[in-house]
């Protein structure tokens, strides 16, 4: 045995517990604004209930800024439709090619990705609105 008092062994273990724990807990925490430099744990502003309505509301704000800068839809509208208008014709094609080969045996899977495709295009209309509206 290392030590001969139960006792020193105990404070050992529990401190080397305490260690382990605490180089766990920093090497896993979450941290956002690494490019700005600070460090500010991102679990402070995971939810906006109750106290801390106001600090979410303002990190997801900053959020929409940021983005937006990054994004520059004014800017760049014409570009960001074309976009979107040929991936609505990709899906429009991937559509058509999985309905022309769609397995009478076992139509399941197709028609799933059909569905899914669909939605594709209704997400896609509604970026479309958005780059639309964006001022």
């Amino acid at each position: 045995m290392l030590y001969s008092h139960p006792f020193e062994t105990c404070i050992l273990v529990a401190v080397l517990f305490l260690i382990i724990v605490y180089i766990l807990y920093k090497s896993f925490s979450i941290y956002e604004g690494m490019d700005s430099g600070t460090s500010t744990p991102l679990l402070s502003k995971k939810s906006g209930i109750g106290g801390g309505a106001d600090e979410y509301a303002t990190f997801i704000k900053n959020q929409v800024i940021h983005l937006q800068d990054t994004l520059l839809v004014n800017k760049y509208r014409d570009k960001y439709e074309s976009i979107v208008i040929n991936l609505d014709d990709l899906v429009n094609n991937a559509m058509l090619t999985t309905a022309l080969t769609i397995d009478p045996q076992n139509p399941n899977k197709q028609l799933g990705s059909l569905v899914s495709m669909n939605q594709s295009k209704i997400a896609l209309n509604s970026v479309m609105k958005f780059i639309g509206s964006s001022v």
